[in-house]
């Protein structure tokens, strides 16, 4: 688990992503790279996905 207070886009651009990927790779499941990323995509596809939904009124908001 990483706890990161910003946006899931800017956690793949950073030093820490890298560290996170050479750990799994010198834990010997250097397969797991590929799945990190895939959730990390993930990630910032659905917090994409939330952030359209504040702006246009979705559930669980109110627009002004």
């Amino acid at each position: 688990m990483v706890y990161w207070p910003r946006f899931t886009r800017s956690l793949g651009e950073t030093e820490a992503w890298r560290e996170v990927n050479a750990r799994l790779v010198d834990s010997g499941h250097p397969e797991s790279v590929r799945e990190a990323e895939q959730a990390l995509a993930e990630l910032v596809s659905a917090e994409d996905e939330h952030q359209r939904a504040a702006v246009r009124g979705g559930e669980g908001f109110k627009t002004l």
